[in-house]
């Protein structure tokens, strides 16, 4: 009952609250309901080719940098570098996209840290300006974790004040192998519909991305994973990357 009721705070949560989407959590665009431990730096560094309608790009490197600055409590500094590799003459070839600082606090402890029921965990932050758009924009998400033996589920819900200052609602949901294999499949499905000022709805976008992850050691991950985007521009995209963390 109890986490019948996290979920309904959840699909609540969703009417009023999604994440600018980067590497959040390797190698999907959401994220999990952990931090970073207490004095610890967790870096996550990737690479991704992606095309799409209209260009292609190598996004290298793609970086997130998380650190535990109190218990329960993390600090995430985050970008990518895009190259873009098929000069279409209407801008620089190389530009910083996806800028952004957050706040993510663990608000209830559950299976990811080893105790019992979900575990939820909020994030907020500001979006800044990017190279293909100059204002500045803030997101709330709220994200629930649980772990069984066999799978593990994360949900992100949430909203997006865009640096194009239009609204956001963004719904996605990660999924994982057994946590006890050292190579676990995963998956992502996410949603998100973007408001315009004049129409209701000015974007609709839908995304899957299917990948792997090898747990090489406690403190050190590789990952590998194909997203495929549909909606007003469709898109195709392969990234890889590592996780590394330690204690400062």
């Amino acid at each position: 009952m109890k986490a019948l009721r996290w979920l309904a705070v959840a699909v609540a949560t969703f009417e009023v609250t999604a994440p600018e989407r980067a590497f959040a959590y390797r190698p999907f665009d959401g994220t999990d309901a952990d931090v970073a431990a207490h004095h610890e730096i967790e870096l996550e560094i990737g690479t991704a080719f992606l095309r799409n309608d209209t260009a292609r790009f190598l996004s290298a490197p793609a970086l997130v940098a998380n650190y535990g600055f109190l218990q329960d409590w993390e600090l995430v500094v985050e970008g990518h570098n895009a190259v873009e590799l098929e000069s279409s003459g209407g801008g620089p070839r190389l530009r910083l996209e996806g800028p952004g600082t957050f706040l993510k606090s663990l608000l209830r402890r559950g299976s990811l840290q080893g105790q019992s029921g979900l575990s939820v965990a909020v994030e907020t932050g500001v979006l800044w300006p990017s190279a293909q758009e100059s204002g500045v924009g803030a997101e709330l998400t709220s994200i629930f974790s649980q772990r069984f033996t066999a799978i593990t589920l994360h949900l992100n819900v949430g909203n997006e004040y865009t640096r194009s200052h239009t609204y956001a609602l963004f719904l996605g949901t990660i999924l994982e192998g057994p946590e006890a294999w050292a190579v676990r499949p995963v998956a992502e499905l996410f949603v998100e519909r973007e408001f315009g000022e004049r129409r209701l709805a000015s974007g609709l976008t839908e995304s899957a991305l299917i990948g792997l992850i090898w747990q090489s050691r406690e403190n050190l991950s590789f990952d590998i994973g194909a997203r495929a985007a549909r909606g007003q521009q469709s898109a195709e995209e392969l990234r890889a990357g590592l996780t590394w963390s330690f204690e400062l």
